[in-house]
């Protein structure tokens, strides 16, 4: 019987798989951003002040958005 894949539910579930296929894939959070495949080292990797700043920003706005519904 051919392999069946279904739809990641999530981000993180989708990064898994691609990680598990693989992939050097990161998941990325507020901070910082962890390696799945650990090659990236121990220590997640510090992301620069510009991504941190974006990533509020359009947190920012998606929380707006959701308000307004």
């Amino acid at each position: 019987m051919p392999h069946t894949t279904t739809a990641p539910r999530s981000a993180t579930e989708a990064a898994h798989q691609l990680a598990s296929d693989g992939h050097h894939v990161h998941i990325v959070s507020e901070q910082h951003s962890t390696c799945l495949a650990y090659r990236c080292g121990p220590a997640p990797l510090q992301l620069p002040t510009a991504t941190r700043q974006r990533a509020e920003a359009v947190r920012l706005s998606l929380t707006r958005g959701i308000e307004r519904i």
